[in-house]
């Protein structure tokens, strides 16, 4: 396995995540337990989750957390792994309603360190933003949530680049915990927005990529595979409406083409290829990844053995937004 520094933190996380969208619902445990312990097996310790994951499938709430929070119980795991979680989504059935208030997140916060059996969260991310908070009064409820040990660092999902900005100047000139983890959408296919069913998706765009090469600050990326856009293109396979209207464009047909080439060059994936992307940047850039079988997992993290990134070593990737 590839390590990587998270600046700002102190951890040293493997450069691939965990992700859990599904685990507890469409995944029963067994086959999380097995997940789990394959991505352990190889060296991964980096789990993403969400207090909301899986509550859009009727029945128990919050079934992404527990199946890891027994993992980890049953593992003995807890401390040997980064555990990132997030909360303050709004609800589902209500999207435009913000959740970003001191109470709503500590009242998440306290159900995800129950879920998960932990004293205090590795990274906690507030899932979604409301603009209408003043940004210093959100770095200051994050700061006191480190200062109680309930916490120990902090981050955002879908947060604009402007307000990212704005909450690390605010934490700069006052003293405070900045952000130190930013899970946005991003993978090596260029994105549509408008294409997106949920437009409150914030995906990574030229301005925010340049700001984390400038600052450095630690990147997770959520559909970090493009839902497997480019390998199932190149396997002939009929492509949804959903996949397509996001990633079907002039850009994404010359980076077909690209990797085309580089897997006959390299005798890497397109797989592969499209996670090691991610360990080519200039910043701690991290894909949270996840695959409907252990095959399709175990041959994912073989990208990150050292046969793969020697023959990744000769890959000049571009980069088009």
């Amino acid at each position: 396995m590839i390590y990587r520094q998270l600046a700002g933190t102190g951890y040293r996380v493997s450069a691939v995540a965990m992700g859990s969208a599904l685990f507890g619902a469409a995944y029963g445990q067994d086959f999380c337990f097995g997940q789990l312990d394959i991505f352990a097996q190889a060296g991964g310790n980096l789990v993403d989750t969400a207090h909301v994951y899986n509550d859009w499938i009727p029945g128990e709430k919050a079934r992404s957390e527990k199946v890891i929070g027994r993992w980890l119980k049953s593992r003995g795991m807890a401390g040997q792994v980064v555990v990132m979680t997030k909360g303050a989504h709004p609800p589902l059935d209500r999207m435009e309603e913000s959740r970003v208030r001191p109470g709503e997140i500590r009242r998440d916060l306290a159900q995800s360190r129950d879920n998960l059996g932990l004293e205090a969260i590795d990274l906690y991310l507030l899932h979604r933003d409301d603009p209408q908070v003043p940004v210093g009064e959100i770095v200051a409820w994050m700061d006191q949530l480190i200062r109680e040990g309930l916490i120990r660092h902090w981050g955002v999902s879908n947060w604009t680049l402007e307000r990212i900005q704005a909450a690390q100047g605010y934490a700069a000139a006052h003293g405070l915990a900045g952000i130190r983890m930013n899970q946005t959408m991003w993978s090596f296919a260029s994105i549509r927005k408008e294409g997106l069913e949920d437009q409150t998706l914030v995906p990574l765009d030229r301005a925010a990529y340049d700001y984390h090469c400038a600052t450095g600050l630690n990147l997770t990326a959520f559909t970090s595979q493009a839902k497997g856009y480019f390998p199932r293109l190149a396997g002939g396979e009929a492509l949804p409406q959903s996949v397509t209207q996001v990633y079907d464009t002039p850009i994404n047909q010359r980076k077909m083409a690209f990797l085309v080439k580089t897997r006959a060059q390299t005798g890497l994936s397109i797989a592969a290829l499209c996670l090691l992307f991610f360990q080519r940047q200039p910043f701690c850039a991290i894909p949270v990844v996840s695959y409907d079988t252990d095959r399709q997992l175990t041959q994912a993290l073989e990208a990150y053995g050292p046969q793969a990134q020697a023959r990744a070593e000769q890959v000049e990737f571009p980069l088009w937004f």
